[in-house]
């Protein structure tokens, strides 16, 4: 760590973090149709919760 510049670090961090943020409002246009269902107001976001769960700890 010792050997980067710290604002070099901090415009790499800052990069991930938008990247990551792309990938996950990208990934949620996609599964976010998949959980509706005619009339599903709950159970829908039931499911999203599951499919994010499950995207988070597959590893």
């Amino acid at each position: 760590m010792s050997g980067i510049p710290e604002e070099l670090m901090l415009k790499e961090h800052q990069r991930l973090h938008t990247t990551l943020r792309l990938i996950q409002i990208h990934c949620s246009k996609i599964l976010y149709p998949l959980t509706l269902k005619p009339g599903g107001g709950r159970d829908s976001s039931k499911i999203l919760h599951k499919t994010r769960e499950n995207v988070h700890f597959k590893k």
